[in-house]
């Protein structure tokens, strides 16, 4: 819930050019990751789902650190305010 909240508010504050959007795609990586470490670490979610099921978290946490690598580079360039 943190992950995904944290994101879609990330998300709101970029669309209104919000310097508060780094910080929460920040936290929203962290909760992807943590999802996921439990998920795959601590569950045993591997042999449960198999290889194929790490498919969709990799694309997430890669899509994740785009948006937090971008809302990043648009703070330093004073794009948000």
């Amino acid at each position: 819930a943190v992950a995904v909240t944290a994101g879609v508010l990330a998300s709101l504050f970029l669309l209104l050019r919000k310097a508060w959007s780094a910080p929460l795609f920040a936290v929203s990586l962290a909760g992807i990751i943590a999802q996921n470490l439990h998920a795959f670490v601590f569950s045993n979610g591997l042999e449960v789902w198999g290889t194929e099921g790490i498919i969709l978290p990799v694309i997430i946490i890669v899509i994740a650190v785009a948006l937090l690598m971008f809302s990043r580079n648009a703070k330093n360039r004073r794009l948000l305010s």
